[in-house]
């Protein structure tokens, strides 16, 4: 095996998808290879050996001077192998392309579905995209999916032939030990995570909350996560009666949520489209059950009846069944909780996980790699 040069576009910061990245990139590096790692949104400056930060000109790399400053960067690094995310995708691809780098990868991280529920665009808008998508993914020589129902989605949406497809789950690193012991405590409450788009399904938390209250049981929720749907929430909580019970909590650092689920009595996902769900690997890592949707890739995470409940999306008196049951039954809750610690140790911790994707990146790139000109 030789030295590469990967570049790697992804976001940079303290949260899940960011930190896979960058143990990737660090993992890539102490085996031997060069690594440049792209971040868009953020500046900064790092040149530590064979890790090298660089930045876009724009907050998101889609204008002319990006694809220049990656041209020039390409013909600079001669890169092996050029890892895209995100806003990156079209750049990357397309830059790429053309300068015959021989690996080409682009993650794909969110179902269409989901895009069609939260989009505010025009339908003509909506399908000038995917064409345009669907054209650079031609470029890619590997879609990289999140789950199982991702890399299906990206074939039936992108027409991608299943041999240019891979799926590869999110890792974390194991943060249970840095938390402090016995944090839960008899005064329970749930947690909600997750951006404040109608994909997400919050609505459907507060109206399982109506049916609880009209058994007598009254639970709070703790909505961590901002979005356009606040007002919109808050309102139909007051409107259904459990305005008390509803806590909007925002946006808080990631090591904040991990406190917050680790002192919750369950996680809720209640998403109608959903391609991975880190949240629930989030709740997983510290042993809190989940309840969540069976929806897209989270069957994939969740086992029913074992790590926690799958439910059918958009139905609030079945969420609410199951929210009765665990809070019920703290024997329950705790055995869940020990099953969902170990399922995450088993399939989602980081440090397993990015060993096994970069000794696959390896291998795809001495498939690749052809002499240089």
């Amino acid at each position: 095996m030789g030295s590469y040069c990967f570049f790697i576009a992804a976001s940079w910061g303290n949260a899940a998808i960011p930190k896979h990245f960058n143990a990737l990139a660090h993992r890539l590096v102490e085996r031997g290879h060069c690594v440049v790692y792209l971040p868009h949104g953020t500046k900064v400056a790092i040149d530590d050996g064979n890790f090298h930060v660089r930045n876009f000109p724009s907050p998101r790399p889609t204008r002319l001077r990006d694809f220049v400053f990656l041209h020039n960067l390409v013909r600079e690094y001669r890169p092996d192998c050029m890892i895209a995310n995100f806003g990156a995708v079209n750049v990357m691809n397309i830059v790429g392309w053309l300068n015959r780098v021989p690996c080409r990868v682009n993650w794909y991280h969110t179902l269409s579905t989901q895009n069609e529920i939260d989009t505010t665009e025009a339908a003509w808008k909506n399908a000038i995209l995917n064409w345009r998508k669907r054209a650079v993914y031609r470029l890619a020589t590997t879609v990289m999916a999140n789950s199982e129902e991702t890399r299906q989605d990206a074939i039936n949406a992108f027409r991608i032939k299943r041999t240019k497809t891979h799926v590869f789950f999110y890792s974390l690193p194991d943060s249970a030990n840095s938390l402090p012991d016995a944090i839960r405590s008899d005064n329970y409450f749930i947690i909600c995570p997750g951006r404040l788009d109608r994909s997400k399904g919050q609505d459907v938390v507060i109206k399982s909350l109506a049916y609880l209250k009209s058994a007598g049981i009254k639970p709070q929720v703790r909505f961590v996560g901002a979005g356009r749907q606040l007002s919109m929430y808050q309102a139909l909580a007051e409107e259904a009666g459990v305005k008390g019970q509803c806590v909007f909590v925002g946006s808080v650092p990631h090591e904040e949520m991990f406190r917050e689920m680790a002192a919750a009595a369950f996680t809720i996902v209640p998403s109608r489209s959903e391609a991975f769900g880190l949240v629930n690997v989030e709740s997983m890592s510290v042993g809190t059950p989940v309840i969540a949707s069976a929806v897209g890739g989270i069957p994939e995470i969740i086992r029913d009846g074992v790590d926690g409940y799958l439910v059918p999306p958009d139905d609030p008196e079945a969420l609410a069944e199951k929210m009765k049951l665990l809070l019920s039954d703290p024997t329950l809750r705790e055995q869940m909780g020990e099953n969902a610690r170990q399922r995450f140790l088993d399939m989602f911790e980081q440090t397993k996980n990015i060993e096994q994707q970069v000794l696959w990146f390896e291998e795809l790139v001495e498939r690749h790699r052809t002499p240089s000109l």
